[in-house]
């Protein structure tokens, strides 16, 4: 027999057969503004810092991150997402990259559920779930990287 998980969305229940770690599909919600991002991700139990703003992010980023709560009931907490003003970044609008704070706890579920992506020194450890590539940045990696961090973005980079 298959393992079910009944959830409950907007009053409706439905029972859903999860899918391997890692591999958790994702449907792509409509694009939204920066507060009804933000209420999604705060209802789901992230963290956001304060000046942190979500207005022209990827849907697909958001989505991913919710699953990630859902799945791994870790710490999860976002540090940085949308930037202007940055023409090659994966944070520009449009793009999907956010910056998470390192957590223990967030380590050890990807390590158990992602897949290794890369291993390497201190700035080349990736781990990919969910479609994403989670970067395991430290200082001075790249140009601007000012703190620890996971960079989270589906083309590692």
């Amino acid at each position: 027999s298959k393992l079910k998980i009944n959830i409950v969305n907007n009053g409706e229940q439905s029972d859903v057969t999860p899918t391997p770690p890692g591999t958790i599909p994702i449907t792509p919600s409509v694009g939204g503004s920066d507060a009804e991002y933000r209420q999604r991700l705060i209802n789901a139990g992230i963290k956001i810092n304060p000046n942190v703003t979500f207005e022209g992010i990827n849907p697909s980023t958001v989505d991913m991150l919710i699953a990630l709560k859902s799945a791994c009931s870790c710490v999860v907490w976002i540090t940085s997402a949308v930037r202007t003003g940055v023409a090659t970044s994966n944070h520009r609008p449009g793009m999907g990259a956010v910056d998470l704070a390192p957590d223990a706890s967030l380590t050890a579920f990807l390590k158990r559920s992602g897949t290794i992506y890369s291993r390497g020194d201190r700035c080349a450890t990736k781990d990919s779930w969910g479609g994403f590539i989670f970067w395991y940045e430290d200082i001075g990696c790249t140009s601007g990287n000012t703190g620890l961090h996971y960079h989270v973005s589906q083309n590692g980079r």
